[in-house]
């Protein structure tokens, strides 16, 4: 067991042991741990714990993303280089947390292309256990010319504590002509005046429905940011956008002789409506929220779906702030909510124009107020941006983000007990 391992699990026995009310236990191991803190419950549980699954470092390192795979491994990614999208040394690499003292494990790699930068990993553990990577590879150092990479695993080596990796593919997806009907009728929708005009500046809404006519395009450059949602009709659905149409997608998966196949769905048309974040509602229709990449003020766009994800209602802004960061949206079980309710759970950037600080937020209405706000920060940290949400099996939520500090780039996470989450934190 190394050092860091022992020391948090001496930390751990230690607040068992303490009887007495709740209190706070803060420790600084400087070089050892860097900024760790963990909150005990009355019961001696850890109510809140803060650490980091990247120390900070000098190599950009962005966009971590979470799951609880079938084995019970706690498994993280997220894509680290000397660059994003022109950086050709950028691979996406993961950690596994420690089931006793929940300290992560060495990173190692999950996807790397020799010579092409690969970004924005997505990881995710299905009903029937398999462990899905998703990612984009850049082609031309260019997002618009990406293509959406897929591999799966259902084994895990307990040697070197990683997943054994079964199936690869590039998933191509083909928006027909529809693709182009269906932005033109959402920006008719959304009506919005564009009458200042230029001779050699045509209206943006005409521009991209110029690019919505290459095929090729359509065909490219689609990105996951957010979880895929596994529908009660059985499809999975993974939530994709594009930096050259600025507009977002669904990928529906139907699976034939073993085999997935993907279809997309029709456009998310609206002024910069990316990086979407589906839920699932108990009627069957799905809602998703999207980061805010058009002008204006910056505001938490929101679409939905009535036909299982097939086609979109144009976005709209809602009430919640936005600086141009995605944010991380899922439904919360019933067994853990209060009364059995229907609880969704946001975690975004609370401001127009800064990422400074996040708020984790919950409604009881299935996403149309969200009443119950909480805003956490890490000290010294200039930038907290990119979350992952996810419900673990033990009750509780985790939490993973991209950090930047004085010190460098690091991903950090913070896992809460779910009743105290609900209690308020009180």
């Amino acid at each position: 067991m190394t050092l860091v391992k022992q020391v948090m699990t001496f930390l751990f026995s230690l607040g068992k042991r303490v009887s007495s009310s709740r209190f706070r236990l803060i420790i600084g191991m400087g070089l050892i741990l860097g900024a760790t803190s963990i909150i005990w419950g009355e019961e001696n549980e850890p109510l809140r714990l803060i650490s980091r699954i990247v120390e900070p470092q000098t190599e950009h390192v962005h966009s971590s993303s979470l799951t609880w795979t079938s084995g019970n491994q706690l498994l993280a990614c997220w894509y680290q280089g000397s660059g994003e999208r022109q950086a050709d040394d950028t691979r996406i690499l993961g950690s596994v947390a420690d089931p006793e003292s929940g300290v992560w494990g060495a990173p190692f790699e999950l996807a790397d292309t020799l010579e092409f930068p690969d970004c924005n990993p997505v990881v995710f553990t299905d009903k029937t256990g398999l462990l899905h990577l998703f990612w984009v590879t850049i082609r031309g150092h260019r997002w618009e010319r990406s293509l959406l990479m897929h591999k799966t695993s259902r084994e895990w080596d307990t040697q070197s504590n990683q997943p054994v990796w079964n199936w690869q593919e590039v998933i191509l997806l083909k928006p027909g002509d529809g693709f182009v009907d269906a932005v033109r009728q959402g920006f008719q929708e959304l009506d919005r005046d564009e009458s200042m005009w230029a001779e050699f500046a045509a209206p943006y809404s005409k521009l991209i429905l110029q690019a919505a006519a290459n095929p090729v395009n359509r065909q490219e450059g689609w990105m996951p940011r957010n979880h895929p949602i596994e529908s009660d009709s059985g499809a999975m659905i993974l939530p994709l956008y594009s930096d050259g149409f600025n507009l977002s997608l669904m990928a529906i998966s139907d699976v034939k002789d073993g085999v997935m196949r993907w279809k997309a769905s029709q456009p998310v048309v609206g002024w910069g409506p990316i990086q979407p974040a589906v839920v699932e509602r108990d009627d069957h229709s799905l809602v998703a929220w999207f980061r805010d990449s058009g002008d204006g003020k910056g505001r938490i766009q929101i679409s939905e779906s009535k036909d299982s994800g097939k086609t979109w209602s144009p976005a709209i802004d809602t009430d919640l702030p936005n600086p141009g960061s995605s944010m991380a949206v899922i439904r919360l079980s019933k067994k853990t909510a209060p009364e059995g309710n229907s609880v969704f759970a946001m975690i975004y950037n609370h401001s127009e124009d800064k990422r400074n600080q996040m708020r984790l937020a919950l409604s009881m209405d299935q996403g149309k107020t969200w009443p119950m706000e909480f805003s956490r920060g890490l000290g010294g940290a200039r930038e907290l941006s990119y979350p992952s949400l996810m419900e673990g099996k033990e009750g509780r939520l985790h939490v993973s983000y991209s950090e930047k500090t004085n010190r460098g780039e690091s991903i950090g996470y913070e896992s809460f007990d779910l009743s105290w989450v609900y209690s308020g934190f009180e």
